[in-house]
């Protein structure tokens, strides 16, 4: 932006918060990759006797990715509380997880 569109000349200022953060994400930076985790998951903190011990694990390609049915999967998941991941998958769309196993 020029500065003439601002009556004070200050486009944007960096706050002390800000200065804070961006040393924050350089060492973040620096530090290399990190690990991936869930791409999505259900966020509910209880889950229904039902579902207890299961947990759905599913590719993020299926249903065409996010650019089409996945999210509404995703949501109708949730909906009825079933816990599950969103992952890249190498072997199959779906993967179900008893425990630990």
């Amino acid at each position: 932006r020029r500065k003439g569109r601002s009556a004070s000349g200050v486009v944007f200022e960096l706050t002390d918060k800000g200065r804070e953060m961006a040393r924050t994400l350089k060492k973040m930076l620096e530090a290399g990759p990190v690990e991936h985790g869930p791409l999505r998951q259900l966020a509910a903190t209880e889950v229904s006797e039902v579902y207890k011990h299961v947990t759905m694990s599913v590719d993020f390609r299926e249903g065409g990715g996010g650019r089409h049915s996945l999210h509404k999967m995703c949501n109708h998941l949730e909906t009825l509380c079933v816990p599950y991941v969103v992952r890249e998958l190498k072997i199959a769309d779906y993967v179900f997880f008893v425990d630990n196993k």
